[in-house]
């Protein structure tokens, strides 16, 4: 075992890699090129092992590809081990923003489609998002400990339906929400774009890149954020984000996969934080609407927890049992100045797992509403499709 950020996460390597264990840890220049070498490999159809913390992790004895990347966050280094699958595999590969990690920067950009956009000649432009990234980098002219930045798109369920004729089910579209504690409005869109970067710029570039493309007078409106991340992987609130995030390769595919397809479906909501009146409150009071302490994300006592904290709200299984799940992926966003928050967003393979969360935080069947909104303020809200890399590819 080896402790990462001042033993805050364990990972168990496998006793048959402890040889590879030991030369990833003193990274070694070979390796280091060698692992350069699988980049243009890897950024094709990457998947990545990584819990919340970052680290040194390995998915499994299955690996056919490593890729080496450099993690600088507040000023402390990680290895990030990224494996793809084999070159065989059958399976259409997800887009590489579905099962990763975060990095240390994201961007969002939703854009809202003019009526005289043709549905078509968007998707066939964002479909190449791929292409628009290894342009701006290029694998060879970044350095073997840098990672990849990543990139996918979705689509509103009505643009996928006009641009491809497949019709998504009928909950694949976001409806507003009103609670005790507030609403969390359906404010739409038809594109967006979810970039992983080191950087603030390489972000900035990809967003601009793929607005830039996009065909003359199809653009009505959008709107860029960028997340970055706090302390230890924190929300602005001071308290752990992503406790609950399935951990490991299998089990994040089968919660952020739709079988068989290998799409996804998404969710993204951008949260107004009033910190000055969460911060009054006493940190007790804060643990009671998390439903969690706030020093190292220890769930609270199911004699002492309310009904109304958090966690409590976001906790179910389905019919048959299987615990209701999505992979978060939220960053905090903004400026001390003006608006700051939550950036949330997460991937599942159905579109029920988001509903019944959210209908959970406004006590649509119960009554009890989510504590987090006392504080924080949904303002933009909207579902999307993830297709497969195979469906990007066949707008091409």
């Amino acid at each position: 075992q080896r402790r990462v950020h001042g033993g805050q996460a364990k990972v168990r390597l496998l006793s048959k890699m402890q040889t590879l264990r030991r030369v990833l840890v003193s990274a070694s220049p070979r390796i280091k090129q060698a692992a350069g070498s699988a980049r243009a490999f890897a950024s094709r159809s990457v998947q990545v092992a990584k819990s919340r913390t970052d680290g040194l992790f390995l998915a499994g004895a299955g690996i056919s590809t490593l890729l080496i990347g450099a993690a600088y966050s507040h000023e402390r280094f990680s290895l990030l081990v990224e494996c793809a699958p084999a070159a065989t595999d059958p399976k259409p590969a997800p887009q590489p923003t579905v099962l990763t990690g975060n990095i240390s920067t994201a961007g969002y950009l939703t854009i809202h489609l003019s009526h005289q956009a043709d549905a078509k000649a968007v998707a066939r432009v964002v479909s190449r998002i791929q292409t628009i990234v290894d342009t701006l980098f290029p694998a060879d002219e970044r350095s073997p400990d840098e990672p990849a930045p990543l990139a996918g798109v979705a689509f509103s369920p009505s643009l996928w339906q006009r641009a491809t004729s497949q019709t998504l089910p009928a909950n694949a579209s976001y409806k507003e929400r009103n609670g005790a504690f507030g609403s969390m409005p359906a404010t739409g869109g038809d594109i967006f774009v979810h970039v992983k970067t080191l950087t603030y710029s390489q972000a900035f570039e990809i967003l601009d890149a793929v607005l830039s493309a996009l065909p003359p007078g199809s653009v009505a409106k959008f709107e860029d954020r960028y997340g970055w991340g706090y302390k230890d992987g924190r929300d602005l609130s001071g308290f752990l984000d992503g406790t609950e995030n399935p951990s490991g390769h299998a089990l994040r595919q089968d919660v952020g996969l739709i079988p068989g397809r290998n799409g996804s479906y998404l969710i993204t909501q951008l949260w107004i934080h009033d910190r000055a009146y969460f911060n009054s409150q006493v940190i007790s009071e804060q643990e009671n609407w998390v439903g969690r302490t706030k020093e190292d994300s220890a769930q609270l006592d199911a004699s002492v927890e309310p009904l109304s904290s958090h966690r409590a709200r976001m906790v179910g299984h389905d019919k048959n049992g299987k615990k209701i799940n999505i992979i978060r992926q939220s960053m905090p966003f903004g400026t001390l100045s003006g608006e700051h928050g939550l950036f949330f967003i997460a991937y599942a393979n159905s579109p029920d797992n988001f509903d019944y969360m959210l209908d959970r935080m406004v006590g649509a069947k119960d009554s009890h509403n989510d504590s987090i909104m006392r504080f924080s303020k949904c303002t933009r809200g909207n579902y999307w499709y993830v297709p497969s890399t195979a469906e990007l590819a066949a707008f091409k």
